[in-house]
């Protein structure tokens, strides 16, 4: 059985001297414009990390907490919504936090076309009981669902077969019946 298709997306953090502390650029080579799309490429979705990059030493990390690390919704029309914290979609969801919280790992089942958009939180305080969060909030888009594979051709010329066998024999049943 094919497993999900495995895609990292850098987080680069960037100090800044306007709050919160940070700019940030999302890369990855699923980055299409201004956001990410996921064509799965006949595996049952995908599994996503994203990576913080942090050279500049901003101490921002994603919270212990996976599901506080992200928040996702569907949107309709030309202007994505920024997800507030606890939005989920059951397409879209995180599995875990790990390597010093600098990953988040989500899981995306993308089995249906769909346009998304999530947010990312960071906090300078990962292992807090209620960690002030900072949102970075880029879109995505599901391009498909999981791809069956194409028919036999074994299957398409039995097919034929039977359609042909099945009209044969009812012009000869016709004919017979006909001369009677």
């Amino acid at each position: 059985m094919t497993k999900p298709k495995k895609a990292t997306v850098d987080v680069e953090l960037t100090e800044s001297n306007s709050p919160p502390g940070f700019t940030w650029e999302i890369e990855s080579d699923l980055k299409k414009g201004k956001k990410l799309e996921f064509n799965n490429d006949h595996h049952p979705g995908f599994i996503v990390y994203f990576d913080i990059d942090d050279d500049d030493d901003t101490g921002f990390r994603f919270p212990d907490d996976h599901n506080r690390a992200i928040a996702v919704q569907t949107y309709t029309g030309t202007n994505p919504p920024c997800p507030p914290a606890g939005a989920t979609w059951d397409q879209f969801y995180p599995l875990t936090v790990s390597k010093n919280n600098t990953r988040l790992e989500v899981r995306n089942l993308n089995e249906d076309p769909a346009e998304f958009a999530y947010t990312l939180f960071v906090t300078k305080d990962p292992h807090g009981t209620n960690p002030a969060l900072e949102p970075i909030d880029p879109i995505g888009s599901n391009q498909n669902g999981p791809r069956l594979e194409p028919a036999s051709s074994f299957g398409t010329v039995a097919l034929v077969v039977g359609v042909a066998a099945v009209a044969v024999a009812l012009a000869f049943t016709f004919n017979v019946f006909e001369r009677r």
